[in-house]
């Protein structure tokens, strides 16, 4: 019967939540009430005691300013000096300093006296007596003489800088706050003598207590110690273990009481650490609130007595035709098939058969894509059978074609930071790229759909308008491609090779543009990649490259006499001769290439040379080349290797080794602090190949420039280490080194020790 009605039960709820929602919103207007009343009596709060505070604070510092000019009266510390030394009259100079100290009259309402203590004769001079320390403690404090020991030591022994010592009740019924100050100032141990002055404690209270302290609120001022200095209500001691709730600045808590909870708000002042505090009952104001909070208790209670009756009739009635379609349901479900209670088993049969029609769509959807792909694919390559092809196979494939004129484009990604990236990276690109190529062709009015041919190549079926012709479709693609191709490189900084083939009319003459394209491509190895490449403007290619063999026995005879000037000069005028006119095809242009890697090679057998032995950390030539995306790259690097095997025969030759190694070294003593020394500056400023100058440097020595380098740097180190009082990371900097840390290393490695142990060991 539960399970039956569980939703019966849900329905009977919602309707006494109904009820309730009025009492809610009271209770929360009630919490919404409570929390402004408490804010503004912590604001309250707040104002009193940072009001107390700065009165407080701007006394206190009143008082230490009357106090310092007393302290810096040159007069007055003369006479505490000749008091100590005992030179003078013993009385003159109390009458003296009894004088000097009536010349100050305190503005400041909380000083009720003040005076001096001379160390020497023991006695108290203020600016209308002069006695000794005894009497002044027994006649004019009139305190009980047991603790005239106790007050001495505490005032007179001990050393105070602006010091307020906490207060004491004395015989007149009123308590005092004692300022302390040793004299002279800077004196650090026990002065010569202490300034003291007496606060009314009560004093300070005077205005505040008049009109602030009131329905039970309690104010007290505690010391940098914690020491009670003043307490508005006497009946109630400081309880301690507030502190342990307070923090430095200022701050609001909550804390109960004796009497019930209490609102602590204090403040910490700056100027003299003091903790000011104000406590305040909770009952004092939230007595009004408490009152409506019972209302509203009973009003709920009333609510929910009336209420439940009558949402228990409500939810009866429109549970009825729920019930009549949950027994249609339940007929055709089988028994425990769906746990819940009715509302759960229609929500599951409506879910259940919207989910089902959502994956037969979603399943249908997700191969159109890869339909359309593969059938453009196939049909770019020619593996369409046009024989059974007809619109609907296009229809099926979710293609439309405007006109029957066609182009295709050939597109590789030449970005070549990408070239080491993940998989996910060549995507991205390829994404890109497919799906702004497709928006630019139908803003030029031309359809396009796209296909990934390879990781960095994609191709591209175009299709012309309904009012295409060759001519224009051919003018809109150099536009539109243009255009993209810039687009590209700017936004997302790739590069790419565009190809266009010859444009052709029937879709089964596809295949042969697609052949075109391919052929197209090819042709960035000669013109260069990022280029963009029309078929029809490839013209007619040579059948064969120009090498004459006299330019060969040139090149040779150039190679032995180790004359790479004339060697560049004949490369150069064989490479104008075939691409000047970018005629020569590119596979006939690799051929040319490696013609001129096979007379290298002639060239070295001719003079009993392997080729390893002149490049013996490079790869085999033919590799060399391998990875060159273009013709003018390739030859840049045969000359490279020609100029390499020149220098190698220089370094056998030349007969100005030794001369070279002489000034090689020279160079290194006149850099030794220069920061960029090395074989590649060194190179640069003799005109030489680094190979070829480092082999001939290490025939010289027996050693490499690099180590040649680090010993005599290290042998300047040795010298400003013992000749000058630079630290060793100052020495590192000057010698080239970013820190200390690499000149240490090499050091230690050739003499043993480090910098620093071996200026020790000779200094």
């Amino acid at each position: 019967m539960q399970k039956r009605n569980s939703f019966f039960y849900k329905l009977l709820m919602t309707h006494i939540i109904i009820f309730l929602v009025p009492v809610i919103i009271g209770m929360f207007a009630y919490g919404k009430l409570e929390k402004v009343i408490y804010t503004n009596a912590t604001h309250t709060n707040q104002a009193l005691v940072n009001q107390y505070r700065e009165r407080i604070d701007s006394r206190i510092k009143d008082v230490q300013q009357f106090a310092t000019s007393i302290t810096i009266n040159p007069t007055i510390q003369n006479i505490i000096l000749l008091s100590k030394r005992g030179t003078e009259n013993e009385e003159y100079l109390a009458y003296s300093l009894f004088l000097e100290l009536a010349k100050y009259r305190s503005s400041n309402p909380l000083i009720e006296s003040y005076y001096i203590h001379l160390a020497a004769t023991d006695s108290i001079v203020s600016n209308s007596f002069k006695t000794q320390t005894e009497p002044f403690y027994r006649i004019q404090l009139q305190q009980p003489p047991g603790e005239y020991d106790h007050w001495r030591k505490k005032l007179f022994d001990a050393h105070y800088y602006q010091t307020f010592l906490p207060a004491e009740h004395r015989s007149s019924g009123v308590n005092y706050v004692t300022f302390a100050q040793t004299m002279p100032v800077s004196s650090r141990n026990q002065g010569d003598a202490t300034l003291v002055l007496d606060i009314a404690a009560n004093k300070m209270l005077d205005d505040v207590e008049a009109t602030d302290v009131r329905d039970g609120m309690r104010l007290y001022v505690l010391n940098k110690d914690n020491e009670v200095i003043i307490n508005t209500n006497t009946e109630h001691p400081f309880n301690m273990t507030l502190l342990e709730n307070m923090k430095d600045g200022s701050n609001t808590f909550r804390m109960r009481g004796e009497g019930g909870e209490e609102i602590i708000t204090y403040e910490i002042s700056q100027q003299t650490g003091w903790k000011y505090l104000a406590i305040k009952p909770t009952v004092q104001f939230m007595a009004p609130v408490t009152k409506i909070k019972n209302m509203a208790l009973i009003a709920l209670l009333l609510c929910m007595l009336i209420g439940i009756p009558i949402s228990y009739i409500a939810a009866k009635r429109n549970y009825s035709p729920l019930s009549n379609l949950i027994g249609l349901i339940r007929n055709r479900r089988r028994e425990g098939e769906v746990s819940g209670n009715e509302w759960d088993l229609v929500q599951f049969s409506l879910e259940e058969s919207i989910a089902e029609e959502s994956r037969l769509r979603s399943k249908l959807h997700m191969q159109f894509p890869v339909m359309r792909s593969s059938f453009i694919s196939r049909l770019l390559k020619g593996q369409i059978d046009f024989e059974s092809f007809d619109d609907s196979t296009l229809e099926f494939a979710g293609i439309r074609f405007h006109s029957n004129t066609f182009a295709v484009v050939l597109i590789d990604i030449e970005d070549v930071d990408v070239a080491h990236h993940a998989e996910r990276q060549w995507a991205h690109h390829r994404f890109i790229v497919a799906n702004i190529m497709n928006d630019a062709l139908l803003e030029h009015g031309l359809l396009g759909y796209s296909v990934e041919m390879s990781r960095e190549r994609i191709g591209v079926l175009v299709n012309g308008g309904p009012d295409a012709t060759l001519a224009t479709l051919k003018e809109k693609l150099k536009v539109m491609l243009a255009d993209f191709m810039a687009l590209l490189q700017q936004r997302f900084a790739i590069q790419l090779t565009v190809a266009v083939s010859d444009h052709c009319v029937g879709i089964e003459r596809i295949n042969k543009g697609y052949i075109e394209a391919l052929r197209t491509i090819d042709f960035k190895l000669v013109r260069g990649s990022c280029t963009l490449l029309f078929f029809d403007e490839l013209g007619e290619t040579e059948s064969s490259f120009y090498y004459p063999i006299e330019f060969e026995a040139q090149i040779i005879a150039g190679v032995k006499l180790a004359n790479f000037e004339s060697i560049s000069e004949l490369l150069e005028q064989v490479y104008r001769m075939n691409f000047q006119s970018n005629a020569l095809s590119p596979e006939r242009g690799k051929w040319l290439m490696y013609n001129m890697v096979s007379t290298l090679l002639k060239s070295l057998h001719s003079m009993n040379t392997d080729y390893k032995e002149v490049f013996p950390n490079e790869e085999d030539p033919e590799l060399r080349l391998g990875p060159h995306g273009t013709i003018r790259e390739m030859f840049e690097d045969i000359k490279s290797m020609y100029q390499g095997v020149c220098d190698h025969f220089k370094l056998e030759k030349s007969e100005r080794g030794e001369q070279l190694q002489l000034q090689v070294t020279a160079y290194i003593h006149e850099h030794v602090y220069d920061v960029m020394l090395g074989l590649v500056s060194i190179s640069d400023h003799f005109g030489l190949s680094p190979q070829y100058i480092s082999k001939l440097f290490k025939m010289q020595t027996g050693e490499t420039i690099t180590e040649c380098i680090a010993k005599i740097r290290i042998e300047e180190a040795k010298r400003l280490l013992i000749g000058t009082d630079l630290p060793v990371m100052d020495i590192s900097l000057k010698l080239g080194y970013s820190t200390d840390i690499g000149l240490t290393r090499i050091f230690k490695k050739h003499e043993g020790v480090t910098p620093g142990k071996y200026r020790t060991m000779h200094t």
